[in-house]
């Protein structure tokens, strides 16, 4: 599904006009490094099968999940104040995404084992124009501010493949990039700045983000067996897939290996909350 960035656009348009048309008014420089908690993902299950020989087979599930916006960022955002209470603010911030895992484990007595793990990391940059509101007073300044958000980035899958089976070891390492689209969504948070002096402030933030994105491709960018580069091996249509919001297949056409895969898109959740702390240069 398509996100509409019009109304957005329309906003972020009304946003950049009254931003250079603020000239004449106090601007001001942050630099902010914090971390991002996830709010919601994708579920996932780690799976573990046990067979001991002696006809007695245990399976485990364990429930976890993929959290793609948790992780450390950093920033910068310049901003003008339009008199003491209202401001508008320009941020930039890189989110270095945590690694979320899902295994899936199997170990036979006398026969062998094998361990498949999927691991997931994000890499994301955020563009946000906000509002901000102050309440000043003579030391300490709370503000709260509210806008959107557009992100670009991509996230990268590796799986390991590890097997001995009879007396035999094989690995399988294979590396998928994930990228595309825009991410797109609407934040609030508060604030509280604290003046040193005319030029300098200390501020710390608690931000809520409601981010969605739709990448529109993936790759296999690297492919191993046994520390091998096997990637010629696959073909177009296993080494990369186009994400759509539809397409069809014609059972009276082969399917061509020459051509990239097609998959349905998906929305992911990027919802997050965060918490920085950073340094305010005005000027």
């Amino acid at each position: 599904m398509k996100i509409n960035f019009f109304k957005p656009s329309l906003l972020l348009f009304f946003f950049l006009i009254a931003l250079t048309n603020t000239h004449a008014q106090k601007g001001y420089l942050k630099v902010s490094t914090g971390y991002q908690f996830a709010i919601n993902g994708n579920i996932g299950f780690n799976y573990t099968m046990v067979d001991n020989g002696s006809g007695s087979i245990k399976y485990t599930y364990d429930r976890t999940q993929i959290k793609w916006a948790s992780g450390l960022q950093g920033g910068l955002a310049f901003g003008y104040r339009l008199n003491k209470t209202i401001g508008l603010e320009l941020g930039v911030n890189y989110l270095r995404g945590a690694t979320s895992t899902i295994f899936n484990k199997q170990e036979i007595v006398n026969y062998g084992n094998s361990l498949v793990e999927n691991s997931y990391t994000t890499r994301m940059a955020f563009i946000s124009p906000t509002f901000l509101v102050h309440y000043p007073f003579e030391k300490l300044s709370p503000y709260a501010k509210f806008g959107l958000v557009f992100g670009l980035g991509n996230y990268t899958i590796i799986q390991t493949d590890v097997s001995t089976i009879n007396a035999n070891n094989k690995s399988i390492y294979r590396e998928n990039k994930v990228s595309g689209g825009l991410a797109f969504g609407y934040q609030a948070g508060i604030g509280l700045e604290y003046q040193v002096s005319k030029q300098l402030s200390f501020f710390g933030e608690c931000n809520l983000q409601s981010v969605r994105y739709e990448p529109s491709q993936a790759e296999v960018v690297k492919y191993t067996i046994d520390g091998n580069d096997a990637i010629n091996s696959l073909s177009a249509r296993a080494r990369k897939t186009i994400y759509e919001d539809k397409y069809v297949v014609d059972s009276s056409q082969p399917i061509s290996n020459d051509a990239p895969n097609q998959s349905l898109s998906v929305g992911l959740p990027f919802d997050n909350i965060g918490i920085s702390v950073g340094l305010l240069f005005a000027f």
